[in-house]
């Protein structure tokens, strides 16, 4: 009767985390000042683009600022540029 042969497997790699999107979610709150403080949420170390435009009909995409978001998950942003109207995205840098 052969012997039997006992093969060392090796326990399976950890898998990557591969973010498909990083950000979560942003949250918008407006100040006293007229300000809006910009907040993202998000994948810590990512590196983000804070995009804005005045209309949603014919869009022109401007950026606003760029930044990483911190070990805790979030990236905050002052807009004191902001009118009474303005929409936001978040783009990779």
């Amino acid at each position: 009767m052969p012997a039997r042969v006992r093969k060392k497997i090796a326990p399976p790699k950890p898998a990557q985390a591969v973010a498909s999107n990083p950000f979560t979610r942003m949250v918008l709150n407006p100040a006293v000042d007229g300000a809006n403080r910009v907040t993202i949420y998000g994948m810590a170390d990512y590196t983000l683009r804070i995009e804005y435009t005045e209309n949603l009909s014919n869009p022109d995409w401007q950026t606003l600022t760029s930044g990483r978001i911190d070990e805790n998950g979030s990236f905050e942003f002052m807009d004191k540029t902001a009118v009474e109207t303005r929409f936001y995205r978040v783009a990779p840098y």
